[in-house]
């Protein structure tokens, strides 16, 4: 820019850069580097440097227009963003749709044409770069973009079918579902889910008469939306029950399978504590100050986070004892196993011979165990030194031996959310 401010920007730096120094010698670089560059571009000498630059200069027509109104430029660019958005959704649409011609050339060309592990990792990183971009541009639009963009990704799924893209298809349902925060009538901010509202009717319509491609396709677009949606699941329980109650009953084992992920992100979704989409991007904490071309400040920012609620894990409890306890209590039953299940040891060998059993159907049931344990194994507690069952049965008792001690039966007032734990 210029010889002198040249040397006073390095001479500001270093200064920055020792600046908060301890004693102890540490020495931490780059403290309040932003805050330092700030102060240089705003002395008058960084101005006349600017300004003797020649016209044409890229650095100096970017700092013309420095004075202008930050809002009014805010406005119009939001406004450009808008119609950018739902350009950019439609090239995504043309991106599924070239991601499942692909697949399709592929699988018909045998096993000569398919994929590479290079291949296979550069598919996996573009679909997380791609799903990380839709996150975000979904939760940075207003209410109205967002509106149309619902509409948009409806319209989408009604018209096509990509069974060669339900991966990104799904990654796509999951920005569009993701729990947001909504303005309300009382001038406070409710969470809810928009995208969910509108997408479940659609992926749940006849979904039994459709052929297999199709049921697959919309139970992985299913379990994508209600990945992140947060409480307005429960708004859609009996449409996401008779979904997995479709897929539990169907012979088809890609349909079984895909219904385990529904049931899984479903546990999940209702389990887990995650930020809110629309309200984990870095802001500014002072007021009055222009966000463009500073640096965002993640410290002390107030992330609003999606908790489970006691309805939820009520919800939760439900789900497994539908799916996984009731089932499985039915197939011993059918299987004339006791209550209490054989362990090892118990019978002997020329006895187990003699027991005949469905080795499908128990596989079944053990995979629906397993997809039913990842979904909510982030709100069960790690073991801890046991001690043995107050009762048996499936339904024991556990007894922690530390200095807080489970107590179901104590007179102490607890919430619906540690009475729903206890449940679970």
């Amino acid at each position: 820019v210029g010889t002198s401010s040249s040397a006073g920007g390095r001479h500001s730096l270093v200064a920055a850069s020792h600046a908060g120094s301890d004693d102890d010698g540490t020495l931490r670089l780059g403290k309040d580097l932003m805050r330092t560059l700030s102060t240089i571009c705003a002395t008058q000498e960084y101005k006349d440097a600017l300004a003797s630059l020649p016209e044409d200069s890229l650095l100096r027509s970017s700092f013309d227009s420095i004075d202008e109104d930050v809002d009014m430029l805010l406005e119009e660019t939001a406004l450009a963003m808008s119609d950018w958005a739902l350009a950019f959704l439609d090239r995504i649409y043309l991106l599924l749709h070239a991601a499942g011609e692909q697949e399709k050339a592929s699988k018909h060309r045998g096993v000569a044409s398919r994929h590479s592990s290079a291949d296979v990792a550069n598919k996996k990183n573009f679909g997380r770069i791609l799903k990380e971009t839709m996150v975000q541009m979904f939760a940075a639009m207003d209410e109205e973009t967002l509106e149309s963009a619902i509409r948009s990704v409806v319209r989408f799924l009604q018209e096509e079918t990509l069974a060669f893209a339900a991966k990104d298809a799904s990654n796509l349902c999951q920005a569009v579902a993701a729990a947001r925060l909504m303005p309300s009538s009382d001038n406070t901010s409710n969470v809810a889910s928009p995208g969910l509202d509108a997408l479940v009717p659609v992926l749940i319509d006849d979904l039994p008469h459709h052929s297999n491609k199709t049921i697959i396709y919309r139970l992985r677009c299913m379990a994508g939306a209600v990945k992140y949606a947060g409480k307005a699941v429960l708004n859609h329980r009996d449409s996401i029950v008779s979904a997995i109650d479709c897929a539990f009953s169907h012979s088809d084992r890609h349909v079984f399978k895909n219904g385990c992920k529904l049931l899984r992100h479903t546990l999940a979704s209702q389990c887990e504590a995650y930020p809110i989409s629309s309200d984990c991007r870095p802001r500014l904490r002072q007021s009055g100050q222009a966000s463009i071309g500073r640096s965002s400040q993640l410290r002390d920012d107030h992330v609003v986070w999606h908790v489970p609620s006691g309805e939820q894990i009520d919800f939760a409890v439900d789900l497994l004892q539908r799916f996984v306890i009731a089932k499985l209590h039915g197939l011993a039953e059918e299987e004339n196993l006791s209550s209490s299940f054989v362990t090892v040891g118990e019978e002997s060998e020329e006895e187990g011979l003699k027991r005949k059993v469905d080795a499908l159907r128990w596989r079944r049931m053990l995979r629906i165990l397993r997809y039913s344990l990842r979904g909510c194994s982030g709100i069960l507690l790690d073991p801890e030194d046991y001690e043995s069952y107050d009762s048996p049965g499936l339904h024991a008792s556990f007894r922690r031996s530390s200095s807080i001690p489970v107590d179901e039966e104590d007179e102490l007032e607890v919430g619906p959310h540690v009475k729903a734990n206890r449940a679970l």
